[in-house]
């Protein structure tokens, strides 16, 4: 496993098959991303039962056609693309789908989003993990071709890129003390090296009105090669196989200058594992899932992105991402007529979802907080001439403040701007890279 952080770009690539992805991209002028789209389906059909049925004939264009055995019912759907499920395949359905939108995404610092659905036993955990090395899965791949743009945006301007990868988990029902279906709702860092007694990991809404989440506790490790990103995802894929989990979410997210811009590539596993049987209680995760996919499909002015922590933090997904693709694995054996049917009618709904796609505004961390700053003085000064018993800048934080129903309004405004420099002044970079750090260390010790 390899050394300690290094803050650099990433512009050698001598760990990884160049020949294979850095050829095949040429960077392009940048765009700006477009006012939306909708969500694309790539569909993945395997053969469970080890006899193919007859019902059901697709092409690698998306055109699937559905016959029901011995009756006239008739179905067609359309994908954006189908792929049979045998070793090897992702990587052929990554290069003809998939590589041109990962690629799209890095050069506008945009997200993007994939997630897999289908019926149980259909391969959905082997279409985002793989089975191995030789068998990669569109994860791999999608870091792959990230650290290849890496190096061609390294070697044409100065911008600094650090990507990391985090891997959370919602854990089994089996797993916990009680048997409660508020316990479905749980999340845990799988990266996390104090996962045998792990941090809490909460979620947060974003100020600024800005609708977004983020993981409280979150463990990202840092990667500069591909080589270190293979390390950290099987050290993740070897605590996932030692417990029961339900869902998974990977994140791979760049930042450029630190911090200066980020984006997202997320990979949601839904059931990446399958409830045993004797497991009681609602499925918190994936009836949250269900009613966001409802809520947008029929345009309801709310959708329940907090019904669940996996729903929240997926949100960009669906609501803010250049481009979203949802895998859809089906089984094409004896008897899966109407499961096949049920999987695809879903897709169709995902396929009419509109996704947006904005650029999120450059932010200057120093900048703000000067501003935040200069605005607390004048504040400050006011109160000083209004208000007797002020206290001195020196020392004062915004816990200090007590409001209650007569405090003035500059007084308000003066503790939410105490508030709001005080998070400006914790650099969650710097904090992020030295937890990445410490990661690494106790991993090479």
């Amino acid at each position: 496993m390899s050394g300690i952080l290094r803050q650099q770009p990433a512009n050698t690539m001598a760990d990884q098959d160049s020949s294979t992805f850095g050829k095949q991209h040429q960077r392009r002028e940048l765009k700006p991303p477009n006012g939306g789209s909708t969500m694309q389906a790539l569909v993945k059909v395997i053969t469970s039962s080890g006899s193919i049925s007859s019902f059901m004939k697709s092409n690698t264009k998306g055109a699937i056609r559905l016959n029901r055995p011995n009756s006239k019912v008739k179905k067609a759907f359309q994908a954006n693309s189908c792929y049979r499920g045998i070793p090897n395949s992702e990587g052929d359905a990554f290069q003809s789908t998939l590589q041109p939108l990962v690629i799209e995404s890095f050069e506008n610092d945009a997200n993007f989003f994939l997630h897999s659905t289908g019926a149980r036993s259909t391969g959905k955990t082997t279409a985002i993990f793989g089975d191995d090395e030789n068998n990669p899965g569109f994860l791999q791949l999608t870091a792959q071709q990230i650290f290849s743009c890496i190096s061609i945006a390294s070697a044409e301007s100065t911008d600094i890129y650090t990507t990391t990868l985090s891997y959370l988990t919602t854990p089994s029902v089996s797993n916990s003390e009680n048997n409660n279906s508020e316990l479905d709702d749980q999340l845990i860092s799988i990266v996390d090296l104090t996962r045998d007694c792990p941090r809490p990991i909460r979620v947060r809404e974003r100020g600024g009105g800005s609708k977004e989440f983020y993981a409280e506790n979150l463990t990202e490790v840092v990667c500069n090669s591909f080589n270190e990103f293979r390390d950290v995802l099987n050290y993740g894929l070897g605590a996932d196989k030692s417990c029961d989990k339900y869902h998974s979410l990977c994140t791979i997210r760049v930042y450029k200058n630190e911090g200066e811009s980020v984006c997202n590539f997320g990979f949601l596993d839904l059931c990446g594992k399958e409830r045993k049987l004797e497991e009681k209680g609602e499925d918190v995760t994936l009836k949250a899932y269900n009613r966001v996919v409802d809520a947008l499909y029929n345009k309801f002015s709310h959708v329940p992105f907090r019904d669940s922590k996996v729903t929240r933090l997926a949100s960009y997904g669906f609501a803010n991402a250049l481009h979203s693709v949802a895998i859809t694995c089906v089984d094409n054996g004896e008897g899966k007529f109407d499961e096949t049917c049920a999987v695809l009618e879903h897709m169709t709904k995902l396929q009419k979802i509109k996704v947006s796609a904005k650029k999120g505004p450059r932010f200057d961390r120093r900048a703000e907080l000067a501003k935040a700053s200069q605005k607390v003085k004048q504040l400050h000064a006011i109160l000083v001439q209004t208000t007797p018993g002020i206290q001195s800048l020196e020392g004062l934080k915004s816990h200090h403040i007590e409001l209650d129903m007569t405090s003035s309004d500059e007084m308000v405004d003066f503790r939410d701007a105490l508030a709001k420099k005080e998070l400006l002044e914790v650099n969650h970079f710097e904090k992020m890279v030295q937890v990445s750090s410490d990661w690494w260390k106790a991993m090479n010790e």
